[in-house]
């Protein structure tokens, strides 16, 4: 049993990737177990949660990565040896790519439980490439610089110092806003069906990481392959600026982070007193938005009635969409991941016919009922 985990794991030592692989897949099915008894699931909602929940995974896979390197590639090891004729990029690729396939693997293996319930659920669409594509070369791009830390460092203190660089990029985004070139590393809140990730900022991502991997790994070969004493102090110099320019020089433009998605297939349903349209993905919700709207219209009365249309808020097209469509009698329904017809469908219409039951109210004053309203 033991020859063959030495061979899975080839070249690197199992529990190196054993362990933290578990770690990956266990924090990643803890963070997306809220995701999977939502009502209304959508492959945008689920796309955007796969890039936002890789924050901690990626931080586990970039520290075990410093560990690996720290322990392969001290001069002590004899296979280390700068004049080794796999000395250099031969030796960072194999432990690189042992590494990402494990954590990447691992990261997929605690995905499954949302993949399957959100393929079992939903009939339209498809994971966006771009978000997804995102999350997966992030977890590459701190593997391979985590990888790079632990070849420069060579000790113990390249696992704290891994985690630090991790927490940096994935965090900092966070407080800066869109004021640093860090910003793409971390997607915004998740999207919702009928929106997307802009995609001049998802591709950016895309160039950003990509650009981290080539970086980071033509450093960790050039480390392993000439030594430190020459490498350390310049690379590491050149490492810092970069560094520091990417998280306070401010991107332009600055990112929309989401925009409309311009394909929105429509499924109707009319009844007696209303018309209820909703997103082709949330057609599973129809029938119980149309049967609760229509209930309300018939018990409001037609003479309170100034809308024809109860329409999904994932068929907006645009902000002034929105704004027009409320003035020529639609009644937008925000169907969410999560949502719950018996509290979104009165809440929106109600909002629609008694304005001043959201607005803010005087301790003093009663709330007015619909009968003292109208009549």
């Amino acid at each position: 049993m033991r020859p063959r985990l030495h061979r899975v794991g080839w070249p690197l030592p199992p529990l190196l990737l054993l362990l933290p692989s578990t770690a990956i897949t266990l924090f990643t099915w803890y963070a997306t177990a809220d995701q999977l008894t939502l009502s209304a699931p959508d492959w945008t909602h689920t796309s955007g949660v796969i890039a936002e929940r890789t924050r901690l995974p990626a931080v586990l896979a970039a520290t075990s990565s410093a560990l690996i390197a720290s322990r392969l590639t001290p001069r002590t090891r004899i296979f280390a040896q700068a004049w080794q004729v796999r000395a250099g990029w031969p030796t960072v690729g194999c432990h690189v790519l042992a590494a990402l396939g494990w954590f990447l693997g691992a990261y997929l293996r605690g995905l499954l439980p949302l993949l399957w319930q959100t393929a079992a659920r939903v009939d339209y669409g498809i994971p966006d490439p771009l978000v997804v594509g995102g999350a997966f070369l992030g977890l590459a791009a701190l593997v391979a610089l985590g990888y790079l830390v632990g070849a420069v460092l060579a000790a113990p203190l390249a696992v704290p110092a891994a985690a630090g660089a991790a927490l940096l990029i994935l965090y900092l985004p966070d407080v800066l806003g869109q004021w640093g070139a860090l910003a793409p590393a971390v997607a915004a809140d998740p999207p919702h069906l009928g929106m997307r990730e802009e995609r001049p900022f998802a591709a950016f991502r895309l160039a950003f990481f990509s650009l981290v991997v080539v970086v980071a790994g033509v450093l960790a070969a050039h480390v392993v392959r000439v030594g430190r004493r020459q490498s350390v102090a310049p690379y590491g110099v050149a490492t810092v600026m970069l560094g520091v320019g990417l998280a306070v020089v401010p991107q332009y433009p600055a990112w929309a982070w989401v925009e409309y998605d311009p394909r929105k297939p429509k499924v109707c349903e009319d009844r007696a007193s209303v018309r209820v349209c909703v997103h082709r993905g949330h057609e599973a919700e129809l029938a119980a938005a149309a049967e609760r709207a229509d209930r309300l219209v018939d018990a409001y009365g037609p003479g309170a009635v100034d809308f024809h249309e109860v329409r999904d808020l994932s068929l907006a097209r645009s902000h002034d969409d929105v704004v027009i469509g409320a003035r020529q009698g639609v009644v937008w329904l925000r169907i969410r991941p999560g949502w719950a017809a018996e509290h979104s469908v009165p809440g929106a219409i109600t909002r629609r016919l008694v304005p001043d039951a959201a607005a803010p109210r005087r301790a003093d004053t009663p709330p007015r009922t619909v009968e003292q309203k109208f009549g």
